[in-house]
């Protein structure tokens, strides 16, 4: 390969890397917004400051002392655990089922099972959903 065509290919990369570089920041602001709003007073926030302050270990002792914090977590944890080790086993022994056992209505069940799975994203991700996100 030339330097000519190393140079033609570079600069045919260049608008993909612009769009990686603006999604990359688009993925990464509200992490870095949390961070700079957890450490700055509530009026600061309102404000629309972007810069971290220092008044994390305030905010902190407030948020412990009127809400159960560590409780909230371990709920979390526990129940995230939970359905996590649930759906391994259901999927675990699906997937022995589908693959052992063999008969005429085995790939028909796992065509249903496949589509099922696809409307249910398709559902979450679309406006035809009936939930709503407060």
């Amino acid at each position: 390969m030339t330097k000519k065509n190393k140079s033609a290919i570079q600069r045919r990369l260049i608008p993909t890397y612009i769009f990686l570089i603006i999604v990359s920041f688009i993925s990464v602001f509200p992490l870095y917004w949390m961070i700079s709003a957890a450490t700055n007073t509530s009026t600061d926030v309102s404000r629309g400051r972007i810069i971290p302050g220092s008044h994390f270990m305030e905010n902190f002792r407030n948020l412990t002392s009127q809400q159960p914090l560590w409780r909230a977590l371990g709920n979390s944890f526990f129940y995230a655990i939970l359905t996590t080790v649930i759906c391994l086993l259901i999927c675990s022994i699906a997937g022995y089922g589908f693959e052992v056992y063999h008969d005429k209505w085995k790939d028909r069940v796992f065509s249903i099972l496949l589509l099922a799975m696809r409307l249910q994203l398709w559902f979450r991700y679309s406006k035809c959903s009936p939930r709503q996100d407060f």
